[in-house]
């Protein structure tokens, strides 16, 4: 069997060349200066060595440096006096009885105490001599039940430590992971904020190019309107891609350039796709409030998607209707446009205005209109935002 290097402290170091000290002094000193005892007994400090050198692994095989010990006590209640030896050995072994219960298993450190009792027991038995007291064999008991019993509390201590510095690093990790979540979440939405107005943008930003191509020889003053229209719209599609990448920096110096788009801004909107020459219409029922500032954006959001597919579907007329409720926010989106062959193809804009809708727990239909035409309909809570 490979003998494994010790994973001993400093301070185990320390211990164990004290007590080799105090043992080897009684062994060949203490004879010297004291009458009544023994000379110096080789075997007896080679045995002092061998019992009390384990305890540098005390941590990593606790009972098997106790069984060792007790051994080695053993032979020396057998060879040496009683008298010689005895302080270092004992306190040797109630720091063994100590290790096998702080870092041993419950069983182990049962196993352990109950060989140290009898051991203990065989010991004085073998140093027994006549005119010996009781007491002389209790003591010795009591100190090794107090050792086990000292060991188990740092054992359970250690336990309890160890538990709550595992519940905190699960709670650091989780943590982590709400943040990683939360920084996917937020990319996935500037990425579908940076979709929809790049859309929209350009579809405006084409259709008056085209308008401003087939005029420029006919009529100059159209041309030069729907040029400025393109350079306005490519303008605000640039400050709101500002706004949108202003969020990711740590100081938001970026954040407040523009207004977050909202319902309040509907009315811009309906006119900037009006001078694309889509005929939009804006009908608004039930009592028109303040909704919080994720509901608005999303509802904004979606109806500038539904227009901008209203134009990719040939519609020449769009008729807008939001609806306020107590509970909810109810969006429609109507053209009289070719639709849409079969089921919707899921591009980007579609599957954003899905995201968003989930986001807030509503509703989404996105189809052919039964009278013709192609329609988006949304409906969105407004309690499970607030």
């Amino acid at each position: 069997m490979r003998l494994r290097t010790p994973d001993a402290r400093p301070a185990d170091w320390l211990v164990v060349g004290a007590l080799l000290l105090v043992t080897e002094f009684e062994i060949w000193i203490e004879p010297v200066f004291q009458t009544g005892l023994p000379g110096p007994r080789p075997p007896l400090a080679v045995l002092a060595v061998v019992a009390i050198v384990p305890l540098l692994w005390r941590r990593q095989s606790p009972l098997t440096v106790l069984a060792i010990m007790l051994v080695g006590l053993l032979l020396v209640g057998v060879i040496g006096d009683p008298e010689q030896a005895a302080f270092g050995l004992v306190l040797a072994l109630l720091i063994g009885v100590y290790s096998v219960a702080s870092y041993g298993a419950t069983r182990v450190a049962l196993v352990g105490v109950a060989a140290t009792l009898v051991g203990g027991s065989v010991y004085s038995w073998l140093t027994w001599v006549e005119g010996d007291a009781l007491v002389d064999v209790i003591v010795p008991q009591l100190f090794i039940v107090g050792s086990w019993i000292a060991g188990r509390e740092f054992n359970h201590l250690h336990g309890r430590t160890a538990e709550l510095a595992e519940r905190a690093s699960l709670q650091e990790r989780a943590r982590e992971s709400e943040a990683q979540i939360a920084v996917a979440e937020e990319r996935t939405r500037i990425a579908r904020e940076l979709h929809d107005v790049v859309a929209h943008s350009i579809s405006i930003m084409g259709l008056h190019a085209a308008a401003a191509r087939r005029a420029l020889k006919q009529d100059a003053g159209a041309a030069e309107e729907s040029l400025l229209i393109v350079e306005r719209t490519s303008r605000d599609a640039q400050e709101e891609m500002k706004r949108m990448l202003g969020m990711l920096r740590r100081d938001g110096s970026r954040g407040d350039i523009t207004p977050i788009p909202a319902l309040s801004r509907l009315t811009e909107l309906i006119e900037e796709v009006k001078r694309t020459g889509l005929g939009v219409s804006l009908d608004v029922e039930g009592r028109a409030r303040l909704l919080p500032q994720g509901l608005e954006l999303s509802a904004y959001r979606i109806i500038q998607e539904a227009l901008t597919n209203a134009r990719r579907h040939g519609g020449s007329n769009v008729a807008v209707a939001v609806a306020y409720g107590e509970t909810s926010l109810d969006l429609t989106i109507r053209d009289d446009g070719s639709g849409a062959s079969g089921q919707p193809v899921p591009g980007h804009g579609i599957i954003g205005m899905r995201e968003r809708v989930s986001l807030h727990g509503g509703e989404l239909y996105v189809g052919n209109d039964d009278g013709g035409g192609f329609v988006v309909r949304a409906l969105l809570p407004i309690e499970a935002t607030g």
